[in-house]
């Protein structure tokens, strides 16, 4: 007696969860992009990122990929608080008051350091 195998054909869409999975997407490339660029707001859009992707876990029953995207969307918010500004557009200041410009119709580049050496 010959035994007969049914398999279930699942079609696959490009819209298998609503688009959610196109959107998440979306975000985490822009939140890679913002935070190469410097910006404290990658880390709010890859955390709107991350809640997508848990979702889009829940609903396909990957508890790994929540744990993974809750694990990360901690650390997004770690990193959001923990951004300060970028330090490199500090003005530099004379190592010394004494060696602050002095006005001169003379020598405009002539430092209080170099009048009293003088």
């Amino acid at each position: 007696m010959p035994v007969t195998v049914t398999v279930e054909r699942r079609e696959t869409t490009l819209t298998n969860y609503l688009g959610l999975d196109w959107l998440a997407m979306c975000l985490t490339f822009a939140a890679i992009y913002l935070l190469g660029n410097k910006s404290r707001y990658g880390f709010v859009v890859m955390i709107l990122g991350n809640l997508c992707w848990a979702s889009i876990g829940l609903w396909a029953h990957s508890y790994a990929m929540v744990l993974a995207n809750l694990g990360f969307f901690g650390m997004n918010v770690r990193g959001y608080l923990k951004w300060s500004p970028s330090k490199e557009v500090v003005a530099r200041r004379p190592p010394c008051a004494l060696c602050a410009p002095v006005k001169s119709n003379v020598n405009p580049l002539r430092t209080a350091c170099a009048t009293k050496a003088e």
